[in-house]
């Protein structure tokens, strides 16, 4: 009867364990679902300035083409007026 008491006792600090290190597992795979969310997140954001920057790079792009269209054109007039 001992020796049944004694299992039995084993077999209850076994659970205990098995329960500690599941309560563990299931902590540790919380903080990993927040850092996950936190990335994501971040991720996002540096998306979203990203695309902020190509429409600003695309913009700029086309006022260099309108700047050298207009220099181009003052070039031509600035012609007309030299003295040779």
């Amino acid at each position: 009867m001992v020796e049944l008491a004694n299992k039995v006792s084993e077999i209850t600090e076994g659970v205990e364990d098995m329960d500690s290190y599941k309560d563990s597992t299931v902590s540790a795979i919380h903080n990993i679902s927040a850092v996950s969310q936190e990335i994501a997140a971040a991720t996002e954001e540096v998306s979203a300035a990203t695309e902020e920057q190509l429409s600003a790079i695309e913009e700029l792009s086309l006022y260099a083409k309108q700047l050298d269209n207009t220099a181009n054109s003052l070039n031509g007039s600035i012609k007309a007026f030299k003295i040779d």
